[in-house]
């Protein structure tokens, strides 16, 4: 199935769309300045960031987050306001 970002959909589209994947709700709650495929490169919520250091990656419908700054993803989750229930 062909996926589409969030921010990319019109707003009605958007409403009419129940299902969002977590790399959408993730991204959405993120800088995003240039994505490639599976991968985006966000600016980092955790700390100042002027460029691009974080990468966002969907793999298999997980995220994976890696902060080129050194920070910690409970950090860039927690500044994005993006609360992950604990296993």
């Amino acid at each position: 199935a062909r996926r589409i970002r969030a921010e990319h959909l019109a707003e009605p589209e958007r409403q009419e769309r129940a299902v969002v994947t977590p790399f959408e709700l993730v991204l959405s709650k993120l800088d995003v300045v240039s994505c490639n495929g599976s991968t985006c490169e966000c600016r980092c919520p955790a700390h100042p960031d002027r460029a691009p250091s974080l990468s966002v990656t969907d793999v298999d419908g997980k995220v994976l987050l890696h902060c080129h700054g050194g920070c910690a993803n409970t950090d860039v989750l927690a500044a994005a306001g993006i609360l992950v229930p604990l296993a």
